[in-house]
């Protein structure tokens, strides 16, 4: 079985934007722990003022025209600080393959939502 070509690329645009509000879509409809208490429904009230540069950024992982998963970082309110989330979806594969790409490019280790120093 021959592993899927994952492209990674930083948010772009508006159709970026909407792909990226649905795959977080997707992940808290099927992936979150707890929903009901999840602060991720603030983020997608407006993702750009969450996620939106110069204090965020997106790195979405496509497999040919479809976004498979995405990694987002954004400012907390402590100077310095970021929150860092890694979001892979789709099949087992997909979440492997999205996952490796996305660390090594960023030189990390996996993090779901987590404060890291900058």
């Amino acid at each position: 079985m021959s592993t899927p070509a994952i492209d990674l690329r930083a948010l772009a645009g508006a159709a970026d934007w909407a792909a990226f509000e649905a795959l977080l879509r997707r992940y808290a409809a099927t992936d979150l722990d707890q929903p009901a208490t999840s602060s991720i429904w603030n983020d997608l009230a407006d993702l750009p003022a969450r996620y939106g540069a110069p204090t965020g950024g997106v790195v979405l992982a496509w497999a040919g025209a479809e976004a498979v998963g995405c990694g987002a970082f954004a400012a907390t309110r402590e100077a310095g600080l970021c929150e860092v989330g890694l979001y892979p979806l789709g099949d087992a594969l997909e979440r492997r393959v999205a996952a490796g790409d996305h660390q090594r490019r960023l030189g990390g280790r996996r993090h779901r939502r987590q404060r890291r120093a900058l």
